[in-house]
């Protein structure tokens, strides 16, 4: 049996009318494995525990402080204007005062070049729009797995800061739109993360989701830099991560798609989250980025409403790497959920598809993939880049024998990243993965391999010697009803 919490839906997300809520409760799931857990509506056994609905109830605005969170992260929230105040990692003992907030520019017009869907220019007569409606109402949700303030920052943008009992890092939920534009003017909205690192200029930004690099503020490293667009000059391209550091911490975001980000002042991370333009920025599409609900441009009808979840981390700077990479695999590949009717009696076994043993914890299994009945497709990737940790910036070897419990490896070869051409044959079966390699291999088996897609990566299906590809959902669901 499992703690688990039952929260009402928040009214921004849209559930047609109907009572519905969430339910909450950790689980554990075998390295590239599965892990069934029942949810029971009635005839609940002795041993079950029974869900607890969580508590709602606004803060007094009369309260001089008010904390959220248990006993491995505390954030304090100001009573007099509802921000919040504070991050302590009692985990690792680092605090420091951070606020999350909202920055909404005025989109460029008739100055010049327009901002666009390909251009982001803020106004440089007013670049920023008042957003805040201070003090903010706060509501606070209490359960037993997690506990959240939410907070309204004006009828269009909201954010709820979520707690995880059993974790050290702190989830935003945010959701903004339909964007107002009966001023005029075009509105480009970033989500800001301000705190006392002292990071000065300096930031990083992920390339693609693997190396960290650095950024300095109006800075070029291989020419001298003419600075014209103070804000827009300084976003750059984000697909998993953005930090800011000093000696002491690391504070990153870990994002749920690709947007642009940058530190436009020390402490501070900032990243775009919706847009809503009414003039063309003249780059070829010939329309303004103006997306409404019922997909019209020139009409009137609501804008899109955008919602979106960051994991927000601060930790001491030796450790930082290990929890941001690690949040990192959880945000860009999360579990796959599958559903299923069973009955009460039916018991249902976990199963691993590692043996003891496993990978190395900076070493990710980025694909398991079958060619046919006896090889599969796999590739290792480096979590990690050279100097980013004391402890996991090194060589790796992996043992590919656990990989295939049970089975026989009676052969192995290297090909190209794109797996179309042969590198060279090895010998069973361990292989070393450098810092940020990706290396490819074709392994056979003795006997067959059931189903190697499902464990992870891409998945196949073989029928008449074509591949039929599935999608993650689909894969799951074809793994359950085969083995469960």
């Amino acid at each position: 049996p499992v703690a688990s919490q039952i929260t009402a839906l928040s009214s921004v997300v849209g559930v047609g009318g109907e009572e519905m809520a969430d339910l909450g409760f950790d689980v554990a799931v075998p390295p590239k494995g599965m892990a069934a857990y029942y949810v029971m509506f009635t005839n609940i056994p002795a041993n079950g525990i029974m869900a607890k609905r969580a508590t709602s109830q606004p803060v007094s605005r009369n309260v001089t402080s008010v904390q959220l969170g248990g006993s491995k992260v505390v954030l304090t929230f100001d009573g007099a204007s509802g921000m919040m105040s504070h991050f302590e990692n009692k985990a690792n003992g680092v605090a420091m005062n951070a606020s999350v907030g909202f920055k909404v520019y005025n989109s460029s017009a008739n100055d010049g070049q327009n901002s666009g869907a390909y251009i982001f220019r803020p106004d440089a007569r007013n670049p920023t729009l008042p957003l805040l409606e201070q003090p903010l109402d706060l509501t606070l949700v209490q359960g037993p797995v997690f506990s959240e303030m939410k907070q309204t920052f004006a009828p269009w943008v909201s954010l709820t800061t979520r707690v995880y009992a059993s974790e050290d890092w702190v989830e935003l939920l945010w959701s903004v739109g339909p964007i107002p534009f009966a001023d005029g003017w075009g509105k480009e909205v970033s989500l800001r993360i301000s705190s006392q690192v002292g990071s000065g200029k300096t930031f990083y930004t992920d390339s693609n989701g693997r190396e960290m690099l650095k950024r300095i503020v109006n800075y070029r490293p291989t020419w001298n830099l003419d600075v014209s667009e103070p804000v827009s000059g300084n976003y750059y391209p984000l697909t998993a991560a953005l930090a800011v550091r000093d000696e002491q911490a690391e504070m990153s975001v870990l994002l749920d798609r690709a947007c642009g980000g940058s530190s436009l002042n020390s402490g501070e991370l900032e990243y775009m989250i919706h847009r809503r333009i009414l003039w063309d920025d003249g780059r070829g599409v010939g329309e303004a980025l103006n997306e409404t609900d019922c997909g019209c441009r020139d009409c009137d009808c609501a804008g899109l409403k955008i919602a979106g979840s960051n994991f927000l981390v601060l930790d001491e700077l030796e450790a930082a790497a290990q929890k941001r990479r690690t949040l990192q695999q959880k945000k860009q590949e999360p579990l796959v959920v599958a559903f299923r009717a069973v009955d009460a009696t039916e018991i249902v076994t976990p199963m691993a598809g590692l043996s003891d043993g496993g990978l190395p914890e900076n070493v990710n299994l980025m694909t398991f993939h079958a060619l046919n009945a006896t090889s599969v497709l796999v590739r290792f990737a480096h979590m990690y880049q050279a100097g980013e940790s004391k402890s996991f910036s090194t060589s790796a070897t992996v043992d590919m024998s656990h990989l295939f419990p049970g089975k026989t490896i009676s052969a192995m070869e290297e090909v190209s990243l794109s797996a179309n051409q042969k590198l060279s044959d090895l010998a069973c079966c361990e292989v070393k993965v450098d810092p940020m390699q990706v290396r490819t291999f074709i392994v056979t088996t003795k006997a067959a391999v059931p189903d190697a897609g499902a464990g992870a990566g891409a998945g196949a299906e073989g029928e008449g010697g074509a591949r039929r590809y599935l999608t993650p959902l689909r894969r799951a669901a074809r793994f359950f009803q085969k083995y469960l």
